[in-house]
């Protein structure tokens, strides 16, 4: 299950008959009402998921000084993973526009929404009360929704946007400085007069002598156990006492999957038999004062039992919970922060938008 099978492109005037047709077929009408204010899909900006040749999905929203309002999220492929791609290209709308706020209603008997959004990092902020009865007012609303629940409230969700969990993807200026700290003298003439260009650029202005800091391999591993997934809290930094996946770098001339299984083996005593590639993430990662970009790819593996023999250095405690148990504040990387909600997404039997 390679969760990359998709992509999302900005709406197009190719898709606004079929914007209108989908609209009207899960919304009731040719608009949607929210916080009574009426919206006509086919007109706002939005973007479209794409599988293979057909459309997957819709988010269509709108920018008002610096907010974002997310008006309407479609999936026709439930756990496809195709309602957190489309969430992503909005919030990126969202900070290249420098809004500040992501935003969005939905009504309080769709269990399935709060759950999506929530995971997601939005946070209820408010319930406007009765708020349906204007849309009663345009089109036909029933007045029971999902699981038998009254259907009468709007519940509004927020995301603050300061982009600070973009910061996975580029160093910030501390690292920064950090980094020349650690990069004094030139390895070839040991002058101090060494220049950074860009991230990963090293020269000496000396001797014209150049080192690239490239980016680094590392590998980690989705352990499912009867429908759970494995996690480790971690024994040593960074990130020590926060949770994680099994999983660390890449040896030189190894291939990705003959890592993860090394790894595994290496930290719980556990010999994989077989891995699924599942996509990557961007990190960074500091140690000893060394900031290294990453790629982390991300594998899948089934296994039948919980490993007994792990390395106590590495892993501090071995936890196994339930997709919607897993606590993503507490997990160590922004990577695996970023990753593993859309592996959930997609997992079997878990309904995503």
């Amino acid at each position: 299950m390679i969760l990359s099978d998709f992509f999302v492109r900005p709406v197009d005037a190719n898709d606004r008959e079929w914007i209108a047709r989908l609209i009207t077929e899960r919304w009731g009408a040719e608009f949607i009402v929210a916080h009574h204010q009426v919206y006509h899909c086919g007109n706002l900006p939005g973007f479209v998921a794409v599988r293979g040749q057909e459309r997957a999905g819709l988010l269509t929203y709108k920018i008002v000084g610096d907010e974002c309002e997310v008006v309407s999220l479609d999936s026709l492929e439930p756990c496809g993973g195709i309602g957190t791609g489309l969430m992503d290209a909005v919030r990126a709308a969202a900070l290249k526009s420098k809004c500040k706020r992501l935003w969005l209603v939905t009504t309080n008997d769709n269990m399935n929404a709060l759950r999506f959004y929530q995971k997601r990092g939005f946070t209820l902020v408010k319930v406007n009360r009765n708020a349906i009865e204007s849309a009663r007012k345009l089109k036909p609303v029933p007045l029971i929704g999902s699981d038998g629940i009254p259907l009468q409230d709007e519940i509004e969700l927020e995301m603050t946007l300061d982009g600070a969990s973009e910061q996975s993807r580029r160093p910030d200026t501390a690292v920064v400085e950090r980094r020349r700290d650690v990069f004094k003298y030139c390895p070839s003439c040991g002058k101090a007069d060494i220049s950074f260009a860009g991230l990963k650029e090293l020269r000496c202005r000396s001797c014209s002598f150049t080192y690239f800091h490239n980016v680094a391999t590392a590998v980690a591993a989705i352990l499912e156990l009867d429908g759970r997934i494995v996690l480790i809290r971690r024994g040593r930094e960074p990130g020590k006492g926060k949770l994680d996946l099994p999983g660390g770098f890449a040896e030189p001339q190894e291939k990705a999957e003959e890592a993860i299984k090394r790894e595994v083996m290496e930290e719980l005593k556990l010999d994989l038999k077989a891995v699924e590639y599942l996509g990557s993430w961007p990190n960074v990662y500091e140690y000893e004062g060394v900031v290294y970009q990453t790629c982390d790819l991300y594998f899948h593996s089934k296994i039948d039992a919980l490993p007994t023999d792990c390395d106590k250095e590495e892993v501090a405690e071995l936890l196994v919970m339930a997709p919607a148990e897993v606590p993503f504040d507490q997990i160590a990387f922004q990577s695996t922060r970023m990753f593993l909600p859309r592996f959930i997404a997609a997992w079997p039997g878990q309904r995503a938008l």
